[in-house]
């Protein structure tokens, strides 16, 4: 069964890394094909996707969501490929011109993938978008939701029908999770002793990722626990907000707490020393780092925003604070590293994850998805 996967680019993402991992842990019986269009992007993914085998096209196209003359240049993508399956991981507009585009060109089994929500709309543009997707309903075979969330915002501002909605989480590699250095050895290259507590988290360094929020609330926390550092995992993404993070560390009573390693491959490690995880980010789809760090066994703690609340479901698996306030955040860091069920808590987060996100059943719902639809 061929399917063509059609994303904005390869560029390091929740989107991408998912697609990666999907297509790396599918099984023979698939034949997978990503075509992607920003061609002008860094592509950070690529090499992975090639040293997988995987088939990549691109093409310079729909640089205008709205402009169609570039759809006879990918009608003969599509006529080449002649996939049986088209998988849009692309948002609104772009998701929107590319299912027309394979519909008109017979292509009809068509599966939309939603990774997020999207920043907040114009009046105008959530009326145009609301068009498009009522459009969709009729073109698409099934939307795929990765959060209950997402798909709560989906039906309720574009009227998109349940019916066709499927819930499939976000899933981790757990292959990809396997620290490579000792403990020791990474708080040594990071300038961390062996009896100073360690909070951190990983994300790019974004107004989204609310890493701001997490250093406001070390800070608070420094005079009760001089011991504490806080290590941010990252690439410097945007400028003003890299700023900003680091003048509220230099404005901080110790800012020799704060580490910023910048972005690294060898996230594992990272995490494998932190000793509580935090999520601080205003907006989350889902929160694929949240689980990947709890998968590490790492007790975690993060804003009760978008999908998060389906991964810290109770108290017994993790803490959640009110969205966006770092004292309420910093009274759960404090909580947790005070706690007297911290382990127990590790552990019951640790399960959770590997019973219900790891790739390997993510992969299967997807693949029966697939097969459901040329069945249908």
């Amino acid at each position: 069964m061929k399917v063509l996967h059609i994303i904005s680019s390869l560029n390091r993402g929740g989107a991408e890394v998912l697609l990666l991992d999907l297509i790396k842990n599918s099984s023979e019986s698939f034949e997978h094909t990503v075509f992607f269009y920003e061609t002008h992007q860094r592509q950070e993914l690529l090499k992975d996707f090639q040293n997988e085998g995987i088939s990549i096209l691109s093409e310079n196209i729909f640089n205008d969501w709205k402009n169609f003359d570039d759809f006879p240049r990918f009608r003969k993508t599509l006529k080449r490929i002649r996939p049986d399956v088209v998988h849009l991981h692309n948002s609104l507009g772009w998701r929107f011109c590319f299912a027309i585009s394979a519909w008109l060109s017979g292509f009809t089994k068509i599966v939309a993938s939603i990774h997020g929500t999207p920043k907040e709309l114009s009046n105008f543009d959530l009326k145009v978008y609301r068009i498009t997707e009522g459009i969709l309903n009729f073109v698409v075979s099934r939307y795929v939701s990765i959060s209950e969330q997402v798909t709560v915002y989906q039906t309720k501002f574009y009227g998109t029908n349940t019916n066709k909605i499927e819930l499939i989480h976000n899933g981790i590699d757990t292959e990809r999770l396997v620290p490579q250095r000792t403990k020791t050895q990474v708080r040594t290259e990071l300038g961390i002793s062996e009896n100073e507590l360690v909070v951190g988290t990983v994300g790019n360094l974004r107004f989204i990722k609310g890493q701001d929020l997490l250093v406001e609330s070390v800070n608070s926390l420094l005079p009760e626990f001089p011991n504490l550092k806080l290590v941010l995992v990252g690439n410097f993404s945007e400028k003003d907000f890299v700023e900003k993070i680091q003048s509220l560390i230099e404005n901080s009573p110790k800012p020799e707490n704060f580490v910023l390693t910048g972005g690294r491959k060898d996230v594992a490690d990272l995490v494998n020393i932190f000793d509580v995880y935090v999520q601080p980010s205003r907006r989350e789809a889902f929160g694929i780092a949240l689980a990947e760090a709890m998968f590490l066994g790492k007790p975690a703690i993060a804003f009760a925003v978008g999908g998060i609340p389906e991964i810290l479901i109770s108290e017994e698996v993790g803490f959640l604070a009110e969205p966006e306030n770092s004292k309420d955040l910093a009274g759960k860091i404090r909580e947790m590293i005070l706690s007297k069920k911290r382990r127990e808590i590790r552990t019951n987060g640790q399960n959770f994850v590997k019973e219900n996100f790891t790739i390997q059943k993510i992969v299967k719902k997807y693949e029966n998805l697939y097969i459901r639809i040329i069945n249908s």
